[in-house]
């Protein structure tokens, strides 16, 4: 699922997305963004329609709630504006080759996806399924970028583990 997407492409009812677009929630960018309690408070949003955007969300590989770097890469030193301090880092990349005396070499890394999320520390039982997620997006995002056009994609979960002393 291209996070770039109208949020047509999501078999929701049409109460949902005329509720989403008339808040300017447009894209599957703009959708994930949200946490479920953020969607409640749209209007014409219940429970029942936090359930099927949940769940029609769920079934594509992604979840509420994290956050999706906008990423532009106009030239060769442009760098992204990312959270170095988020928990949970999920990158998917290209890199493009150059021949340098009969050798390929990296030349450029092409980023598809950045995506940050931060811990959820309320209790162990969230955390497993925040991680849970975390891994499913990933596969996820495996099995879309599988067969793209320009080349081998590279799909990275980092995750930030701080060690406590007691």
């Amino acid at each position: 699922m291209a996070l770039e997407c109208s949020i047509d492409v999501l078999s929701l009812s049409a109460r949902c997305i005329n509720a989403l677009k008339a808040e300017n929630i447009i894209l599957v960018r703009d959708l994930i963004k949200l946490t479920p309690t953020e969607i409640k408070k749209i209007v014409n949003i219940g429970e029942k329609q936090v359930s099927e955007i949940q769940n029609e969300v769920s079934r594509v590989g992604l979840a509420l709630g994290y956050a999706v770097q906008p990423v532009k890469q106009e030239d060769e030193d442009s760098r992204l504006d990312i959270d170095t301090e988020a928990d949970y880092v999920l990158e998917a990349y290209w890199w493009s080759y150059k021949l340098v005396n009969n050798v390929s070499k990296r030349h450029k890394k092409f980023v598809l996806a950045y995506i940050t999320a931060y811990r959820d520390y309320q209790d162990d039982e969230s955390e497993c399924i925040q991680l849970t997620e975390m891994l499913q997006l990933k596969d996820k995002l495996v099995e879309v970028y599988r067969y793209h056009p320009d080349g081998e994609v590279c799909v990275e979960l980092t995750i930030r583990q701080e060690f406590v002393n007691v």
